[in-house]
């Protein structure tokens, strides 16, 4: 809100999702029986009949619940890999996300967190690589670019969100990119100049490429450089939808536009009025 007035600032959110729903965790042991506690405000959250303190179980739901599993994630990732630089962790993060069927990326960022396929990737990076150049070979052997849980295939999204796009395109994982380095922030690879959004070359390598906007058609997964949602293909710019036929950088779906780094839906992204204008 600037001088009262309510205004957007056009970033794709989140970066990525995780479970958060009744999740079910050890209670605090100082906080039980006590009178602030929520367990005890709230004992239908408490789970199992444990009578010590020590071994009692609770639930809760939100984003205070899933924050620790991405954290836990990236722990991994440093255990694994002592060496990756906190935007290379990041990146790995929403590179090796699953995208969800039925959401688009302003609801679930680049998807969820694939906590094995992300350490997988963290052990084979080279443990040189924050001397390394950009373009320069960062693994130590290769792999397949999705993993298996529980029995069932994790497809990777492949593609990392930079604010107001996202990257995409397998050369992202297999070569060091310099927006990786220390004191670097993903968004330095698409500087936003003048209402256009760029890729730096130097700052990302060949291979890496653009899309300056979020995809909103139910659900995005990005795989070396084609895109495919709920059973449709992007590729070389075209999109087929709902019987349209979409190109030239724009994508036009359900009655929302996106072109440009600027999401349009039902004509306007929120209110209409004149003091609703998007702020970049």
């Amino acid at each position: 809100t600037v001088n009262g007035v309510k205004k957007y600032d056009d970033l794709i959110k989140p970066d990525i999702v995780a479970p958060g729903n009744k999740v079910i965790a050890a209670c605090s042991p100082s906080s039980v029986g006590q009178p602030y506690s929520l367990v005890t405000q709230y004992p239908t959250l408490k789970c199992g009949t444990a009578s010590t303190a020590a071994d009692q179980l609770m639930y809760l739901s939100g984003t205070s619940m899933s924050a620790p599993i991405v954290a836990g994630a990236a722990a991994m990732m440093i255990e694994a890999n002592p060496n990756l630089t906190p935007a290379l962790v990041k990146a790995i993060l929403m590179y090796t996300a699953q995208p969800i069927p039925g959401a688009n990326t302003l609801e679930q960022g680049a998807g969820r967190v694939n906590v094995e396929g992300a350490v997988r990737v963290a052990a084979r990076i080279v443990s040189n690589c924050a001397s390394l150049g950009n373009g320069a070979s960062m693994l130590t052997s290769t792999f397949d670019q999705d993993n298996s849980i529980a029995g069932q295939t994790c497809v990777w999204g492949r593609g990392i969100i930079t604010n107001f796009g996202f990257l995409y395109g397998s050369n992202l994982i297999t070569y060091w990119q310099g927006v990786y380095a220390q004191g670097k922030v993903l968004a330095d690879a698409t500087p936003y100049s003048l209402g256009l959004l760029t890729r730096s070359i130097t700052l990302t390598c060949s291979g890496v490429f653009l899309y300056s906007g979020a995809i909103t058609n139910n659900g995005t997964l990005l795989s070396d450089g084609t895109v495919l949602s709920s059973g449709t293909v992007l590729a070389d710019g075209t999109l087929l939808a709902s019987g349209t036929l979409l190109s030239d950088g724009t994508l036009l779906s359900d009655g929302t536009i996106l072109s440009d780094g600027t999401l349009l839906s039902d004509r306007t992204l929120g209110d209409d009025t004149v003091c609703m204008q998007p702020v970049p």
